[in-house]
């Protein structure tokens, strides 16, 4: 009788230290858990208020771009006139020169659009890989940390588990 009440409470106190061992561990797997979750969560924020930056950077540059554009376009065009009406006094046939300088603008103003496109969409997929670089890498360390804190929370519920049994 007293053998087997002195194992019984040797099983008692085993099973009472795995329980608190494993607690522990619990509690700390969640607040460092919690931690990485905030750092990785940072992370990812940063990296998208970057790209929200670049992006309305992108939309400023596009829109200044196109107000240097107007002007040149009316700057040109205003030269245009000047030159015409000048023609106008000396020449008949006016009619053709303004058609071929008007096409000629049109089509110089088609390509500084494309190259300015070209430019944002540049920038825009800049932006985009860089965010998705640095979400990638933050999955990436999450998934690290994760892993560490399980393999250390399972050595200790082992580790306890192993003092218990024997």
């Amino acid at each position: 009788g007293a053998v087997n009440r002195m194992l019984k409470r040797q099983m008692s106190m085993a099973w009472e230290k795995w329980q608190a061992v494993y607690q522990d561990q619990k509690f700390a797997a969640r607040m460092g858990g919690g931690a990485i979750r905030r750092m990785l969560n940072r992370k990812l924020s940063m990296a998208w208020e970057k790209w929200q930056f670049e992006a309305a950077e992108m939309k400023r540059q596009k829109h200044l771009m196109a107000g240097a554009v107007r002007r040149m376009i009316l700057r040109q065009y205003g030269r245009w006139c000047h030159s015409t009406h000048a023609q106008q006094e000396a020449f008949d046939g006016v009619g053709e020169v303004a058609v071929t300088t008007a096409a000629e603008m049109a089509y110089q103003q088609q390509l500084i659009r494309r190259g300015l496109m070209r430019m944002i969409r540049a920038k825009l997929a800049a932006a985009m890989n860089t965010w998705r670089e640095q979400a990638a890498e933050a999955k990436r360390a999450a998934h690290m940390a994760g892993g560490a804190i399980r393999r250390m929370l399972q050595r200790q519920l082992s580790m306890a588990w192993e003092k218990w049994q024997y």
